[in-house]
């Protein structure tokens, strides 16, 4: 008989945060709608956007993000302003790029890290974990 492996060593979805408040911004509605359906089995309340604009109204309207995941490319707002306008209204939620693209250092440097499409469900929980933890 196999010896098991630390806890800590297992691969398991973790055990999130209940209720933590993340914004999916991504002009992809399958996009979306497949890491809604991830982040809310993972425990979360999850609200999307399919640009920054809406992003930013959903913001104006109350919603409180403890962390906002941001595709880097959508039309619209170029993506400095995208950030900047998520920053003003959303000030205390860390801003990860979640991307299928390089991202330049200049840019890389306006938000709080970069996740890179595609990964799996058990990695998207852990990294997310990670973000809200460190808030």
């Amino acid at each position: 008989a196999r010896a098991q492996p630390p806890e800590s060593d297992r691969t398991s979805t973790p055990r999130l945060a209940p209720r933590s408040r993340i914004l999916v911004v991504d002009d992809e509605t399958s996009v979306r709608g497949v890491i809604r359906q991830v982040l809310e089995m993972g425990g979360h309340h999850v609200q999307d956007a399919e640009s920054a604009e809406a992003a930013v109204e959903q913001l104006r309207e109350g919603f409180e993000p403890e962390l906002v995941l941001l595709d880097r490319s959508m039309p619209g707002w170029p993506i400095r302003r995208a950030i900047s306008e998520l920053r003003a209204h959303a000030a205390d939620a860390p801003i990860v790029f979640f991307t299928g693209q390089s991202v330049p250092d200049d840019e890389a440097e306006l938000v709080d890290g970069v996740l890179h499409k595609p990964m799996s469900i058990e990695e998207l929980h852990y990294a997310i974990a990670r973000w809200l933890r460190r808030r």
